[in-house]
C-alpha cells in the first residue's frame, strides 16, 4: 500500500488519517527546534561574558597585589 496516495475511489476500507496533523507537528518541531538552538546561542554568549568578567577581575586583582606590593619588595635580594 502506498501512503502517499489517497484511497481509490470507491475502497471503503482504507484507514483513515488526519490530514491536518502533519502541518501542525511539523510547525510545533520547528518551533521548538529553533527555541533550543536559540538558547544555545544565548547560552554560549552569557558564559563567554561570565569568562571575560572573571579575567578581567584576576587582571585587576593582580594589578592592586602589585601596588600594594611596590617594585622593590617584588624581587628578593640574592
Amino acid at each position: 500500500m502506498d501512503t502517499l496516495r489517497e484511497c481509490p475511489p470507491g475502497r471503503h476500507g482504507c484507514p483513515s488519517y488526519l490530514h491536518w496533523v502533519a502541518p501542525i507537528y511539523f510547525s510545533s518541531f520547528v518551533v521548538m527546534a529553533q527555541f533550543v538552538l536559540i538558547n544555545l546561542v544565548v547560552a554560549a554568549i552569557t558564559q563567554a561574558l561570565e569568562d571575560s568578567k572573571q579575567e578581567e577581575e584576576n587582571a585587576r586583582d593582580l594589578v592592586l597585589a602589585e601596588e600594594n606590593v611596590g617594585p622593590d619588595q617584588s624581587q628578593p635580594d640574592r
